[in-house]
């Protein structure tokens, strides 16, 4: 009888789990099953062995059955999942033909593990309600006399209120069961999101560093649901936001128009060219408070000079360009390729014919500003790096250049094509000067107050003691409690920090107003397919001698050196992580195709220090070759995909 309500439970239950429909069928062999079918999802005619008791499915609509007919009964389940039509106990061997325990056997085998536990449950309540019925009849007789009918109706009673009971029960244990056979196994939605995160073209082992790389070509809507960073971001300025257009005469104009630039004002002639020069030097771009109608503004990156001899500072006088328009600080454009000191290292040999070497530069911070005498009809600001100047020789010749010793003005002029060639006039201020001229400069009086640990060769000391103990005095004078790093329990982390300084992974600066930084450069490459549709993903590092995993998408990249350049230290990553020659590549050395973009954050592993990451964007582009790219794994990638458009989601780095 158990093995009886068994049976019954697990069909109950697998009825419950295809939401299918109980029908009866009587039938032997050469029976048809058609007439035990509702018409509306009927079955065509079939011929074959069924037992008294055959399932379907509401979702079952044409199933054919091959079953080798028997004279004696079997039993067959017909049962639908998905596209699957499956025959559940096909009719050989018969179960009247083997013994009670082969028949248990046969049975459970060809029942899903689910549905037998859910079964096993049912049979359990089942017993348990025979059991209390058992209670009643033992409880009612205790007395020594006869059990009466007022007896058998209070058993009767205690039965019904148990049986009550029970559905609900049962349902709520079938649920809760059911519930975590389903989380057993995940969606086809789920399982296809993980086999995605799990996918890869190609893999390298990077010998150097011990690590293996799996490598992924990626379309733009992978780069966007990954959150990967491919463009240098930008900040909202008084709610417009970046808005980048081709530098091309058609483009501009229809953008412009769509902004209700006033034309009256804006000369298409001169003020277009001079917008275009801007953007084909990646000098500016627009901003606007929406895409396709409302304010719209110019925004320009420029590097203003804060440099200090004595008791004055250099100052430029009023002239015809952008930037030169009111007496004020030195400046310049910045392109969006070069870092802020780049720039300002350009405007120091360019404008000044000065020696590379004669300064350092180290930038302070960064202030926005309205220029009032912008581009006619359109309204500019100005996003100047402030750059402190440190004058490091002290050749007569060089310091005849700036007017030096004597504090003489002067003229200057880059000279370069395609730049503005006015004259610009120069001269030294004291700081009452600056203020009757409406100048204003923070930090006046701590301008010339800078650390760097490039002039006090910190990374060309080739004793290490020497070395350390140089690096340590220059952390105590910059205000750095250095006392802690050398009980941390990784190690002292001066020796660490003087080894980096060394290698040129880095280099410390400080202000005389600001904190001391540790200064990072990094490349990301954005490696593109010839057909610039597919974007190459650094999708897992894979550590060769202890396994550790490191599954964040990374575009390829790595730190560099500061005295390095940005195509040695791109051509160093495709050797090292990629395998690839200079001949698979190429480099874009527009300036269009690079991009800077910087941010600072508290270092964790050296207290009391900012880490300033430097980060450079640079474009390649893949070679056709055949060969390379099957071997790559392009082959395989649908080639109707849109083109790659680099993205600016949020991300951040580590330290």
């Amino acid at each position: 009888m158990n093995f009886y309500f068994l049976a019954v439970a697990v069909n109950f239950v697998e009825a419950l789990a295809s939401n299918g429909e109980f029908f009866t069928a009587t039938v032997s062999h050469q029976a048809q099953v058609m007439p035990h079918v509702d018409s509306e999802n009927s079955l065509p005619p079939q011929q074959g062995a069924f037992s008294t008791m055959v399932r379907r499915s509401k979702d079952f609509n044409t199933v054919a059955v091959d079953v080798e007919g028997r004279t004696t009964n079997n039993k067959v389940t017909l049962r639908r999942r998905g596209d699957q039509d499956m025959l559940v106990n096909p009719a050989a061997p018969s179960m009247v033909e083997l013994g009670v325990v082969d028949r248990i056997r046969l049975f459970t085998r060809q029942v899903e593990t689910s549905v037998l536990i859910v079964a096993v449950i049912l049979a359990f309540v089942l017993g348990m309600l025979i059991s209390c019925c058992m209670l009643a009849l033992l409880k009612s007789g205790k007395g020594g006399h006869e059990p009466t009918a007022q007896d058998f109706a209070d058993a009767s009673a205690e039965i019904g209120m148990a049986m009550a009971r029970a559905p609900t029960m049962v349902a709520t244990q079938v649920e809760r069961l059911l519930d975590k056979i389903d989380s057993m196994h995940p969606s086809d939605e789920e399982s296809s999101s993980s086999a995605d995160e799990n996918a890869y073209d190609f893999e390298t082992v990077d010998e150097d560093l011990k690590k293996i790389h799996r490598w992924e070509w990626c379309n733009e809507a992978q780069i966007l649901k990954m959150g990967l960073l491919t463009q240098a971001p930008t900040k909202p300025y008084d709610d417009h936001y970046r808005l980048d257009s081709e530098p091309n005469t058609k483009d501009v104009e229809e953008l412009l128009s769509k902004h209700d630039v006033d034309f009256t004002l804006f000369d298409r002639k001169q003020d277009l060219d001079h917008l275009l020069w801007r953007l084909l030097r990646a000098e500016g771009y627009f901003m606007t408070t929406d895409a396709n109608s409302g304010s719209i503004l110019f925004m320009i990156e420029t590097v203003r000079l804060r440099c200090k001899f004595g008791d004055r500072v250099l100052v430029q006088d009023s002239g015809s360009t952008i930037l030169g328009a009111k007496k004020g600080l030195p400046g310049v454009p910045k392109e969006a390729s070069e870092s802020p000191a780049a720039a300002a290292e350009r405007f120091w040999t360019q404008w000044f014919k000065l020696p590379k070497g004669s300064a350092v530069f180290v930038e302070d911070t960064v202030e926005q500003s309205e220029i009032a005498d912008g581009i006619n009809g359109i309204r500019c600001v100005e996003t100047a790096f402030l750059i402190d100047v440190n004058i490091l020789t002290e050749d007569p010749v060089i310091l005849k250049k700036l007017g030096l010793p004597e504090f003489d003005a002067f003229v200057a002029s880059p000279h370069t094509a395609g730049h503005d060639d006015t004259n610009a006039n120069f001269e030294w201020m004291t700081k009452v000067q600056c203020n009757s001229s409406g100048i204003v400069i923070t930090d006046y009086d701590t301008l010339n107050k800078i650390s760097d640990s490039r002039i006090a060769g910190l990374d060309t000391e080739e004793n290490e003691a020497s070395r350390i103990e140089k690096l340590s005095t220059f952390l105590k004078d910059a205000g750095v409690d250095i006392e802690s790093w050398s009980q941390h329990s990784h190690g002292n982390r001066i020796q660490s920090l003087a080894k980096e300084l060394s290698t040129g992974k880095c280099y410390i600066t400080k202000t005389g107003s600001g904190l001391p930084q540790r200064c990072v450069n990094v490349v990301a490459l954005r490696l593109l397919s010839p057909d610039r549709r597919y974007m190459l993903v650094d999708k897992m590092r894979i550590h060769t001698t202890t396994g550790a995993e490191e599954p964040s998408p990374q575009l390829p990249g790595a730190k560099k050196d500061y005295q390095e350049t940005l195509v040695s230290a791109a051509l160093r990553i495709c050797d090292r992580q990629l395998h690839f020659t200079e001949d698979n590549v190429e480099i874009g050395y527009d300036a269009t195709n690079w991009e800077y973009f910087e941010y600072t954050e508290p270092s964790q592993r050296y207290t009391g220090l900012l880490t300033k990451y430097q980060k450079f964007f640079m474009d390649i582009t893949l070679d056709d070759s055949p060969k390379l790219i099957k071997q790559v794994g392009l082959t395989q990638k649908d080639m109707t995909v849109p083109k790659v458009r680099f993205v600016e989601p949020s991300g951040s780095a580590s330290d």
